[in-house]
């Protein structure tokens, strides 16, 4: 259980935290908070969803909880960049449909099966978060230099 909750966050932060980073130009203040909520979100809901016994509700949890996501992903992210609501929640919506797709793929495939790709992954994923990160730490770093000056 703790191996698909830590895939699933990496995945997740990996390429939601692109789309957003993207969004508002990797503005620190709103890819941590976003950072912040996705790890949130990711790691309750899918310790929720890994908990039900039938595929039905395991369907009907992710509904739910997708929707739930979406709309508190929406808001932040809308009340942390000052971007138009309609683009916040087009954000919100591209981000949280692709990393649900890719997950679903990597679902597909039973990546959790095969330990040497699991692992592969995890570390790709983590390889990706870790540039984001520094992406943002060096714009904080150009942004407060130059304030300086």
């Amino acid at each position: 259980m703790v191996e698909e909750i830590l895939f699933s966050l990496l995945l997740t932060l990996s390429v939601e935290l692109l789309i957003y980073g993207f969004a508002d130009r990797f503005n620190p203040k709103s890819y941590i908070m976003m950072l912040i909520i996705n790890v949130v979100l990711n790691v309750s809901m899918n310790t929720i969803l890994l908990s039900l016994n039938s595929y039905q509700a395991y369907i009907i949890g992710l509904i739910i909880a997708e929707a739930l996501v979406f709309i508190i992903e929406s808001i932040t992210f809308y009340l942390f960049t000052k971007k138009k609501l309609w683009f916040a929640i087009l954000i919100a919506f591209t981000a949280n449909v692709t990393s649900l797709a890719i997950g679903n793929l990597f679902n597909q495939f039973n990546i959790y099966e095969n330990t040497i790709a699991f692992y592969i992954w995890i570390c790709v994923f983590m390889f990706i978060v870790s540039i984001q990160i520094g992406i943002v730490l060096y714009l904080f770093l150009i942004k407060k230099r130059s304030q300086i000056h």
